[in-house]
């Protein structure tokens, strides 16, 4: 539609994640890591299924399946409570990495980056809805530079219908 345009985009660092650090040695990578561990992963057509998929047919890894949901409140409780390794967006592992209660395997800045995007149209009325969010993803920002990760977020404006990709 023309009268809707992407006024702000979060950028989240993506980790590999399990409750418990997988024992590795010296020739371990990730490949073998995750032939030796079962994954918990988003349903197929979602974003970041699309992206994990891409990133582990780029590595030539065939992943051990054993739970997928639709719902990455679903995926990430998985990995919480041990079910397999996920890959996950840093705000969806925060408060676990923040109480030690997860560990994360790889790069501390991620292996790629995943966004969010808010796409508006003018609705003056939605004001509240579009600062609130605003200040949302400033927070979510701002906690990825504390943790040392890049993130990039564009000028927000008020003309707002919301809109996740």
């Amino acid at each position: 539609h023309d009268d809707i345009e992407v006024v702000g985009r979060l950028d989240m660092p993506v980790f590999l994640v399990s409750k418990i650090k997988p024992k590795f040695t010296k020739k371990d990578n990730i490949s073998s890591v995750l032939k030796a561990n079962p994954m918990a992963l988003p349903t197929q057509g979602s974003r970041l299924r699309t992206e994990i998929d891409s990133f582990l047919e780029k590595q030539k890894i065939t992943p051990r399946n054993i739970f997928e949901s639709d719902t990455p409140a679903a995926v990430s409780r998985a990995v919480f409570d041990g079910v397999g390794l996920s890959f996950l967006p840093y705000p969806y592992i925060k408060h676990r990495m923040d109480n030690k209660k997860v560990s994360i395997i790889g790069p501390k800045d991620g292996y790629w980056t995943h966004s969010i995007w808010l796409m508006a149209r003018r609705a003056p009325h939605m004001q509240s809805i579009y600062e609130n969010f605003t200040k949302a993803l400033n927070k979510i920002q701002l906690e990825n530079k504390l943790l040392g990760v890049s993130t990039m977020l564009a000028e927000i404006v008020p003309e707002i219908a919301l809109a996740f990709y």
